[in-house]
């Protein structure tokens, strides 16, 4: 068996699956078919924390920052290997949050607290599962939302468990909360650019972190 990848929605397992790679969705998959697995990577779309980083940005990350413990180092080999593929990425820490950092307030928080140029919610679980089972781990990930931006309450709702969306529930928050509209299609857009990006790269990842 290869690396097994591991992604928060189905459109990213999509891409990953396209490429020949295997894909879990969620730390919970994660966990269930992680026992043939020769490495863990963290691929998929993340929130900016470095202001500097616009919508469809590449991260590949040199370590992961999590709360309560020391910095996660990735694997120095797949991370040379893959800014060497990815001469436009940023080579940088990352941090590994419990959930969507939804405001421009907490991003500029972590951001000064931690130094760290993006967050998401699967690289810290997966970077302690890699270090615990002694595993490969390499994490790249796309912008989606910048640093001075906060998320509409609908964004909150977008997704289920098992990584597809929930239209439904989108519609009923702005059903609730009409005002959010023009903040969601923005930033839909910003989605479709940061999942354009990692579609280019995917099979460069893919084939790298094998």
């Amino acid at each position: 068996m290869t690396s097994l990848f591991v992604v928060g929605m189905r459109r990213e397992a999509a891409i990953v699956a396209r490429e020949g790679g295997q894909a879990a969705i969620g730390i919970g998959q994660l966990e269930r078919s992680l026992a043939d697995a020769t490495g863990i990577v963290s691929f998929g779309i993340c929130g900016g924390l470095d202001p500097a980083l616009k919508p469809g940005a590449l991260i590949i990350a040199t370590e992961v920052i999590i709360e309560g413990g020391p910095p996660l180092r990735c694997d120095p080999a797949w991370t040379e290997r893959l800014v060497d593929a990815l001469p436009g990425a940023l080579a940088a820490a990352i941090f590994g949050g419990d959930g969507i950092v939804a405001t421009a307030a907490e991003k500029t928080f972590l951001h000064r607290l931690t130094g760290a140029a993006s967050v998401d919610a699967e690289s810290g679980p997966a970077a302690r599962l890699a270090h615990a089972r002694g595993l490969p781990f390499a994490v790249v990930r796309a912008v989606c939302d910048g640093a001075a931006q906060n998320l509409p309450p609908a964004a909150l709702v977008g997704l289920t468990p098992e990584g597809r969306e929930d239209f439904g529930a989108v519609l009923q928050a702005v059903a609730a909360r009409p005002g959010q509209l023009r903040a969601l299609i923005r930033l839909a857009g910003q989605a479709a650019a940061a999942l354009r990006a990692l579609s280019e790269c995917g099979g460069r990842v893919v084939a790298l972190t094998r």
